[in-house]
Parts: structure tokens; sequence; C-alpha cells
């Protein structure tokens, strides 16, 4: 794989911080963001059993749910594909937000994310 300029954003949206809007809105605007050089694969959000989603949740699940492996073995071989290739990728699911440390190796692992990601969280405080 071309890992060399490759870089990985990971947007974990916790429950209640606008996860879905933004999606929506990343989703819509996806030939903008590729302009800007930022690609959000659109292509990867509705693989599975997820049709109308604006979001990887698909990505999310078969790494962090384990019902949901055979989500896995349908979509490794595309998202792997998928993200092969030089450039900016942003991810993006509420259901990363069930991650936890081994999960997350293993995920990163599994897809071959290059060492130059990012992780942004969404919090919400009731302040």
């Amino acid at each position: 794989m071309n890992t060399d300029n490759r870089q990985v954003t990971l947007h974990i949206g916790l429950p209640k911080t606008a996860t879905t809007t933004i999606q929506q809105h990343l989703f819509k605007n996806t030939d903008y963001l590729r302009e800007l050089g930022i690609d959000y694969c659109p292509d990867l959000c509705r693989i599975g059993a997820i049709p109308k989603a604006a979001a990887h949740h698909s990505i999310a699940r078969s790494h962090f749910i384990s019902s949901e492996v055979s989500t896995r073995s349908a979509s490794r071989d595309l998202i792997l594909k998928r993200l092969s290739g030089s450039g900016r990728y942003l991810l993006s699911s509420e259901v990363f937000s069930r991650a936890i440390g081994r999960r997350v190796k293993t995920m990163v692992a599994e897809l071959d994310l290059p060492p130059d990601r990012r992780v942004v969280v969404a919090t919400r405080s009731e302040l």
C-alpha cells in the first residue's frame, strides 16, 4: 500500500453532539471537500446494511460490534482498496466511540491506517 502520503482523520461523535448533522453536511458537500483535498469517502458510507447513511457506521460496526462481523468480511477489501491511495481521508461515525484500547489497535492494523492519523472527538458539556 502507498502509505507515504496518506492522512486519515477519524471523527468520533459522542451522543448529542450534532454528529448526524455534521455527517449529513459533509456527505452533501463531498465534491467541495474533494476540491479542498479531503476525501469523505461517500461510497463507504452506504456499504453493509445502512443504505441511507451519511456516515461510516459499517466500518466502525465491523470492528467494534461483534454481532456484525459479517459486515467486515463483506467490506474489508473494499475499505482497504479505497483507503490505499495517497491523500487526506475523513471518516466519521458515532460507533467509533465504542472503541477501546486493543480494538482500536486492531482496526488500525486491519485497515492499514497510516501513521499520520488524527482523531477528533466531539463532546458535550452540561455546564
